[in-house]
């Protein structure tokens, strides 16, 4: 129950983070199923390493801001058997939500931030210097 708790108040953490904007994209890195958008060359948002193209679990990357304009991605490890730990990448400078104290920190690595994904978790990332 603890572990169910802590899930769904993590993901409440999450919504009202995105709440405000806009979904703008969900791209799949890794085996692209039916119906779904690989990364587009040029995004503003990824990782490194590259997910491989036949991994079966990959990384799902969804775009969240306003006006059109790409602020926040919440990274999503689509393996339910293990954890991964990735870097994201992104145009600026990065901070990572942490959804237990929720509140915002800042990217060690400034425009690359790691991050690691619990079996299925999900990290919210967004651009430095955005209002609370």
């Amino acid at each position: 129950q603890a572990l169910k708790d802590g899930i769904h108040s993590a993901f409440v953490a999450i919504g009202l983070q995105v709440q405000p904007l806009t979904s703008l994209a969900a791209y799949h890195l890794g085996v692209i199923p039916d119906g779904a958008v690989a990364l587009p060359g040029g995004a503003a948002f990824t990782v490194d390493p590259p997910v491989p193209s036949n991994q079966a679990r990959g990384i799902l990357l969804g775009y969240f801001g306003t006006a059109g304009v790409t602020s926040h991605v919440l990274v999503v490890n689509l393996d339910y058997t293990q954890a991964v730990t990735t870097t994201v990448v992104g145009p600026g400078p990065l901070e990572v939500f942490n959804a237990t104290s929720r509140t915002w920190s800042a990217a060690s690595g400034g425009s690359r931030a790691q991050v690691s994904l619990l079996r299925g978790g999900g990290k919210l990332v967004r651009l430095a210097g955005l209002q609370e």
